[in-house]
């Protein structure tokens, strides 16, 4: 079994990133659209660690002016199936 990546945006919330881009800019290149939606996807990625931190499924730790994540025991429980996914996966891999 492969595990597929999930998109980090649905295409409802691309298209009206697209959208907000016109209203806002008029025309616009590939270039200036791409570089809005990694944008938005670093936005989405900071929401779910920031939601993971809340609901105690991460720790922090801060060095160096840096924020550091860690799996907490409950974190390590919620994703046990990310680790046995990931392990048949592996198993599973004809070369």
């Amino acid at each position: 079994m492969t595990i597929q990546p999930q998109p980090l945006l649905s295409k409802e919330e691309i298209e009206s990133l697209a959208v907000a881009l016109s209203e806002g800019q008029g025309d616009f290149t590939e270039d200036d659209f791409f570089v809005l939606v990694k944008w938005a996807e670093g936005i989405k990625l900071d929401i779910g660690l920031l939601q993971n931190v809340i609901d105690g499924n991460l720790s922090v730790k801060v060095e160096n002016g840096r924020v550091h994540f860690a799996l907490t025991p409950q974190g390590l429980q919620t994703f046990a199936h990310l680790r046995e996914n990931r392990n048949n996966s592996t198993n599973n891999h004809t070369p």
